[in-house]
């Protein structure tokens, strides 16, 4: 997870988007290793979220820094665009949790499926 998180930390400083998604990547699978390990459903929900948002984020700052320039004032998109897809994030595992919790216990894999299902809705939305 530190590798990963170094890893987007200079892929959106430096602007080099592979290394953004490398580092995403790494992110992703300490979030499953979490989650095998025994890690409790709202903290993978959440550190899920916060993966796929850092993402998002680093993607659209180099998108807009290399279609306006680096110089440019993009404060306030870079902003609004946060706001909607932490709303958009927030929404989808709201949903995904609500899922998960509503699922009785004779059927985890229906919760399982439907988690997953939540996060695939959430990667559409940002994309």
């Amino acid at each position: 997870g530190g590798v990963g998180l170094v890893a987007v930390a200079v892929g959106a400083a430096r602007p080099i988007p592979r290394l953004l998604t490398v580092g995403t990547g790494a992110l992703v699978v300490a979030v499953a290793a979490a989650g095998v390990f025994g890690a409790s459903p709202e903290s993978l929900v959440v550190a899920t979220l916060c993966a796929l948002l850092a993402w998002d984020y680093g993607q659209f700052g180099v998108e807009v820094g290399q279609q306006v320039g680096r110089d440019a004032e993009t404060r306030r998109l870079l902003l609004a665009h946060a706001a909607t897809s932490l709303l958009v994030g927030v929404a989808a595992i709201t949903v995904a949790y609500g899922v998960f919790w509503g699922a009785s216990g004779g059927q985890p894999v229906t919760a399982l499926v439907f988690l997953l299902l939540g996060v695939v809705a959430l990667v559409a939305a940002l994309r």
